[in-house]
């Protein structure tokens, strides 16, 4: 078996006579509409073609704007409602506050009627019964307020 091998390039130095000179030459255009040179051939081809391509450009344009500006409009509006969901929650948060304050008042000074109303029948321990059982709670929720959280600084090991 013979194997048969690549034939050998003559590798000679190249004369200082001989000499290469590549030269190249790029043209980019960007763009909805193509290069004057490009849409003049168009038009020698197909006559009223390059009117069409800017047309057809412009429309395309129009579409576009009309587009991002639909988007733009509806981010917006969904913006203004979020806000509006926002502004209803923070009412009603602060209504129902109100409501737990007023309800507490309320309470607080019947259970106070209530205590003097029983004193001066002659019922003093069945009276601070009756204004201890409120007073624990406006206690309770006055000791379990939230506290402020202060951030605190990593503790740095050197």
């Amino acid at each position: 078996m013979s194997k048969s091998q690549p034939p050998q390039k003559n590798r000679q130095q190249p004369n200082k006579d001989n000499s290469l000179q590549v030269v190249t030459q790029q043209t980019a255009f960007q763009g909805s509409i193509p290069h004057p040179d490009t849409l003049y051939q168009y038009e020698s081809i197909v006559p009223g073609s390059a009117d069409r391509l800017i047309k057809m450009a412009e429309e395309e344009a129009k579409h576009r704007h009309k587009l991002e500006s639909e988007s733009l409009n509806s981010d917006i509006s969904a913006r203004n409602r979020q806000l509006d969901i926002a502004d209803q929650q923070g009412k009603a948060v602060f209504r129902s506050d109100a409501l737990g304050q007023y309800l507490g008042a309320f309470i607080s000074f019947a259970s106070i009627a209530g205590c003097v109303f029983l004193a001066l029948r002659g019922q003093p321990w069945v009276a601070v019964g009756l204004v201890g059982l409120p007073l624990a709670g406006v206690v309770r929720a006055l000791r379990n307020q939230p506290k402020e959280c202060i951030p605190t600084l990593p503790s740095q090991d050197v």
